[in-house]
C-alpha cells in the first residue's frame, strides 16, 4: 500500500506504517479547516502516515459536505489524496464511537480465526507469509524449502508428527495442515478415514479452543447441519452448553493477543483541534508517527493530567489521578487492542443506563442529565484508560493539559488564552483549540498562525474573511 502514496517506499521499511484516523463532525466551517489543517501539516510531508481515515456520521448533509472536502484534497493535495479514506457511521457515541467503529468495523483491527492466531504471520498488506507445500515428499522443487526438508519430512513416519513438524515450519493453522498431509500421504488419510475418530479428527478437536470452532468442525467434518452438530458437541463437551454462532463468538474474543493489523501505529484525533505547525519538524512527535522511534510508548496522548513523574493513574482522587485526553493519542498495535477492548465495548450512553455504565458516584454531583451523560463519557474513554494499560510506563503525555491560574485553579489550556499562549511559547505547542473561549483570541491575535495550515483550503473554498472581534478574555 506504500508504493501508492509515496515515491520512496521500497526503499524505507518504515514508510507509511501508520494510519492516521479522524473522527470529524461537520458542524461549521472551522471544523471542517480543522480537518484540513491536520491534512496539510500533519499528513502531506509525513513519511510515516501511510493511511489517512476521516469518520464521520452516516447522513445526507455530512456526506455530502465530505464529498466537497475530497474534491478539495484531490485538487489541492494530490499526495494526501492517494491515502485519504471517508467512512461513515452511527454517530452514537461521539469521537470516541466514531474511532471505535473506524477500528473495529473499518478493519484496522480484524481478529484471527482462533484457530490461526497462534501461527499467523503477515506481511505488509496483510498477506499470510506463511505457506504450506502441495508436495512434501517429491524432493527438491516441489517441497518449498527443497531437498532438506523433503529428507526431514520422509523421516517423519507418524501422521502426528507430520502435522507437528508441517505447523510448526510452515505456520498455518492444524486444519489446513492436516488437509495439505492427508493429501500428500496414502497412509495418513487411509488411517483417518479408517478411524472417524483418527489422528487427525482427535488432534484438530483438542486444539479447537472455542465452541463456536468445535461446531463448525464437526458440521464440515461429518457434514451435518449446525442443529445435529450442537448435539453432538453437547454430548462431547459440557462445557459447550453456551454454543451460538461463531461469528458471535469469534466477537466475543478479545482483541489483545486475538488480533492483527495491517499498520504498525494508530493516531486518533478530533477535528476540535486545529494544527498550526508542521508537526513533522517536532522531535516530541517521533514516537506519536513511528513505533520503532525512540520514546513509542503504547499510548501517547497530546495532553496529560496529573503529575508527570509519579504517573498515579490508580489515585483515588480523581483530582490527582494521572490520565490522558482524547483529542489526539497514539497507540502501538498493543495499544490499540488494550484500547478496543476496554473503550471500544462500552455501550452508548443515554439517560436510561447511566447508572448502569456509570454507577459510580463521581457523576452524581451532576444534576442535569446531558452533563451526566457527558460526564460518563469522558470518564470512560478518557479519565479511565490509562488504568486498562496497567504498567504506567507504557503511556506518556506529551504537554500538560491544565496551568494553575493566580487563585491556585488549574485550567484548561483551551479554557483559558494566557494558557494556551505559555503553551505555545514555552513548549512549542503545535496545536489550537476551535472552543468559543480561546478562538476569537487566536483570531484576532494569531491571525497568521491560526491559517497557516488552512491556507490552501480557504484558497479552494472562497472562505469569508473572519470575525476578527476580540473577546474580554483575551
Amino acid at each position: 500500500m506504500g508504493r501508492a502514496y509515496t515515491e520512496n517506499a521500497m526503499h524505507d521499511k518504515q514508510r507509511g506504517r501508520t494510519v492516521l484516523v479522524i473522527a470529524h463532525y461537520p458542524a461549521d466551517e472551522w471544523r471542517m479547516k480543522a480537518v484540513w489543517s491536520h491534512l496539510e501539516c500533519m499528513v502531506e510531508h509525513n513519511k510515516h502516515i501511510g493511511k489517512v481515515v476521516i469518520a464521520a456520521p452516516r447522513n445526507g448533509a455530512v456526506q455530502s459536505s465530505m464529498l466537497k472536502l475530497v474534491e478539495y484534497v484531490k485538487e489541492s493535495l494530490p499526495a494526501v489524496a492517494l491515502r485519504l479514506e471517508v467512512q461513515h457511521y452511527v454517530n452514537d457515541r461521539y469521537d470516541a464511537g466514531l474511532w471505535c467503529d473506524a477500528i473495529t468495523q473499518g478493519g484496522l483491527l480484524t481478529r484471527y480465526n482462533n484457530t490461526e492466531k497462534a501461527k499467523a504471520t503477515r506481511g505488509p498488506g496483510g498477506t499470510s507469509e506463511a505457506r504450506l507445500g502441495t508436495s512434501f515428499h517429491d524432493g527438491e522443487g516441489a517441497f518449498p524449502a527443497g531437498w532438506c526438508d523433503a529428507c526431514a519430512w520422509d523421516r517423519k513416519r507418524m501422521c502426528g508428527e507430520r502435522l507437528d513438524f508441517v505447523v510448526a515450519k510452515y505456520g498455518g493453522n492444524q486444519f489446513d495442515a492436516a488437509l495439505e498431509i492427508m493429501e500428500s500421504s496414502p497412509q495418513c488419510m487411509a488411517k483417518e478415514r479408517a478411524n472417524p475418530e483418527g489422528w487427525c479428527s482427535t488432534c484438530i478437536w483438542e486444539r479447537k479452543l472455542t465452541c463456536g470452532e468445535r461446531l463448525d468442525f464437526v458440521a464440515t467434518k461429518y457434514r451435518k447441519n449446525r442443529h445435529d452438530a450442537m448435539l453432538e458437541i453437547l454430548a462431547r463437551d459440557p462445557q459447550c452448553h453456551y454454543v451460538q454462532e461463531e461469528k458471535k463468538e469469534i466477537q466475543a474474543l478479545p482483541y489483545v493477543n486475538n488480533s492483527y493489523s495491517d499498520w504498525d501505529r494508530f493516531v486518533l484525533i478530533n477535528d476540535s483541534l486545529l494544527t498550526l505547525d508542521e508537526t513533522t519538524n517536532n522531535a516530541d512527535f517521533d514516537g506519536v508517527y513511528s513505533s520503532s522511534a525512540a520514546g513509542a510508548f503504547d499510548l501517547i496522548s497530546l495532553s496529560y493530567w496529573g503529575d508527570p513523574e509519579k504517573k498515579e493513574i490508580f489515585h483515588e482522587d480523581r483530582h490527582k489521578r494521572y490520565w490522558l485526553e482524547s483529542p489526539l493519542r497514539s497507540f502501538s498495535l498493543r495499544g490499540l487492542q488494550i484500547f478496543a477492548d476496554n473503550v471500544c465495548n462500552i455501550p452508548a450512553v443515554t439517560s436510561s443506563n447511566l447508572m448502569r455504565v456509570c454507577p459510580h458516584e463521581s457523576v452524581q454531583w451532576l444534576q442535569h442529565t446531558k452533563r451526566r451523560v457527558k460526564r460518563c463519557i469522558v470518564e470512560k474513554t478518557e479519565i479511565d484508560v490509562a488504568q486498562h494499560f496497567g504498567n504506567k510506563e507504557t503511556i506518556h503525555g506529551l504537554y500538560p493539559g491544565g496551568i494553575p491560574n493566580k487563585s491556585g485553579k488549574t485550567v484548561h489550556w483551551s479554557h483559558q488564552y494566557s494558557n494556551w499562549r505559555e503553551l505555545r511559547y514555552k513548549l512549542k505547542f503545535p496545536f489550537g483549540k476551535v472552543s468559543a473561549e480561546l478562538w476569537p483570541c487566536m483570531e484576532s491575535r494569531h491571525r497568521e498562525e491560526a491559517r497557516f495550515c488552512v491556507r490552501k483550503y480557504e484558497g479552494l473554498a472562497n472562505a469569508p474573511p473572519p470575525d476578527s472581534t476580540e473577546s474580554e478574555a483575551c
